[in-house]
Parts: C-alpha cells; structure tokens; sequence
C-alpha cells in the first residue's frame, strides 16, 4: 500500500467515525442542559431499528429518538447533497468559489417551492424546486460566463431578485409568514420519514453516479482541449453533471430552505485534505458535508434552548467567515 492510499483510507475512515459519533450525539441530546431529554445509546439503536421494521415506538423515549433520528439522517443526508452540488459545480464551472447558495440555485429551488406551496400547484414540490433552480443557474451561468468573478457575482444579483420575488409571495400568503420564513432560513424540524428516504434514492444516485465517472471528472479539470483529445463529449457530460447537482440542491432547499456555504466548505477542505482526485474526493467532501450540517444542527438546537436557531443562520456565519478567508487568502 502506497503513503497516499494510506492517507486516503485514514481520512475517510476517520470521517466516517466522526460522522457517526456526531450523529450518536445529536440523537442522544437535544442540548447541553438539565432540562434537555436524554436518549441512551440502546433506546436509539431500538428507535432505529423500529424505523427500519416499520413498528411504531411505544414509550414516549423512544418516540423523541425516532424523531431526532430522522432528523439527524436529514440533516447527514442534506450535507452529502449539498457537497456533492458543491463539487460538480466547482469542477465543471473551473471555480472553486461557486456552490449551490452563490450561484443563486438553492434560492431558486426554494422559490420554486414556495410558489407550489403558496399556490397548490399538482405534484411533488420537489419538482417544482428543481425547475426553477436550473433557471435560476441558466440565469447565473449565461450572466457570468467566461469570468470566475462574474459568476459568483451573477449569482449574489440573481438570490437578491429571488429573495424579492419570494417576499412578494410571501406577503400574498401573510396567514403562514412565520412558518415560511422559518423554513426559509432552513430548518431540519420537518423532517420526516418520506422526506428522507426521497433524499437517501437523490443521494444514492447522485453519489454512485460520481463515482463511476469520477475519470472525468478529473480529466475536466485538465480543460476542454484535454478532454476532447481523449473522446470525451465534454459538453453533453458538462450538462448532465449540472443538472444533477442543481437536483441534489433542490431536494434540500425543497424540503430544509436555504442552507448556505456547504457545498462551498466540504469540497474545499476535501481537496486541501487529499488533493483533486475524485475517487476519493467526492466521498471525503460527503462525509465532511455531512458533519457540517449534523454538528450544526445540533448547535442550533442547543445554542439557545429550548429556543432554536435556524441552521441557514449558523451555516451562514461560518461559511461567510470562510468563504472572505479564501477570497483574502487568493484560494481561487
């Protein structure tokens, strides 16, 4: 076994322990507070399973476990979405500044939402989050084509005229604001059963996807030139890549809001961890992805309880934070 494999198996074996006992802690606690209930290990491996079976939980334990599981697989599985996004959009737009939040996609996909909440429209409200977050990127990518900076700028002018077109509707629908707006500002609190197994089927197919192409992936990072010296179709595969990572980000703003930066922090620490080959690349930037949003939910959770912060707000300071660091820095 080479050092770099070595390496590699270290950081993704590593991840999926930390993952897992983040996720451990987040089922067990609600917060770090006398008053918050605790759920033991056993009474959250039998909630488990009881979801698993299909069996109704019985005690009021495990009734609370049952819901902070599937709220903290929606939140594992939102991550891993929202950092496969970031990747496939990064590697295929040649910026490592852009992610589902700054090119405007997740506010697209969440207007989308709202208008077939807002207006009843027939159908999955999914698929209507989808449909206007591949509008909101076509937008974005046609305004700042050619330009690393354009793009990202495209796509801050596309969230704000989104964000009006959201308060329009919003203020047409003044009998839900608060709800919306909590959701707007993401919020795993919804989670359910049916919405995580529709995201566990996205990410499956997104992440099995990835991986059996992932030689092109890193041959796209070589340029277009490179790409068609060897047969590749870089434009058909350009385009499938983008519509599925506007996919993975519209399950999640569909279901949780906007939750921002994550596909722009995992794909970054994952590269700086093991480098630019997407074997490896996309499952660290999965599993990186995915205890941002676990770690962070839970910090909304307990911050201010029994109060709870929406995790947009806490995904935004961070990734704010971070993302001025790689502009100052010159990351990019």
């Amino acid at each position: 076994m080479t050092k770099g494999k070595g390496k590699n198996i270290i950081f993704i074996g590593g991840g999926i322990v930390l993952l897992l006992f983040t996720m451990l802690l987040a089922v067990s606690f609600s917060a770090f507070s006398r008053d918050a209930i605790f759920i033991s290990p056993t009474q959250s491996w039998m909630a488990f399973v009881h979801i698993i079976t299909g069996v109704s939980p019985t005690s009021v334990s495990e009734k609370i476990a049952v819901f902070r599981i599937q709220r903290v697989l929606a939140a594992t599985l939102a991550g891993g979405l929202l950092a496969m996004g970031g990747v496939l959009y990064q590697t295929n737009l040649m910026n490592p500044l852009v992610d589902p939040y700054l090119l405007g996609v997740s506010a697209g996909a969440s207007l989308g939402a709202v208008i077939a909440y807002r207006f009843h429209l027939p159908g999955p409200t999914w698929i209507y989050a989808f449909i206007f977050s591949l509008v909101a990127f076509a937008f974005s990518y046609t305004l700042g084509k050619g330009n690393r900076l354009k793009i990202v700028l495209a796509g801050v002018v596309i969230s704000s005229l989104v964000s009006a077109a959201i308060t329009l509707v919003l203020i047409m629908w003044n009998d839900s604001l608060h709800n919306i707006l909590a959701w707007l500002m993401g919020s795993f609190a919804m989670a359910d059963g049916n919405k995580v197994f529709l995201q566990f089927v996205v990410f499956e197919f997104v992440f099995i996807f990835l991986l059996i192409t992932h030689r092109v992936l890193d041959i796209m990072l070589l340029g277009d030139e490179v790409a068609h010296s060897v047969g590749i179709d870089i434009h058909i595969y350009r385009t499938v890549f983008l519509i599925i990572a506007s996919l993975a980000a519209a399950i999640v703003a569909a279901f949780y809001g906007i939750v921002s930066f994550v596909g722009l922090m995992a794909p970054h620490m994952a590269r700086i961890l093991v480098g630019d080959k997407h074997l490896i690349k996309v499952p660290l930037s999965v599993l990186l992805g995915a205890i941002l949003l676990v770690i962070g939910d839970f910090f909304s959770r307990a911050a201010l309880y029994p109060m709870e912060i929406p995790i947009g707000v806490f995904t935004s300071v961070v990734g704010g934070i971070f993302f001025l660091y790689l502009v100052v820095r010159g990351d990019w």
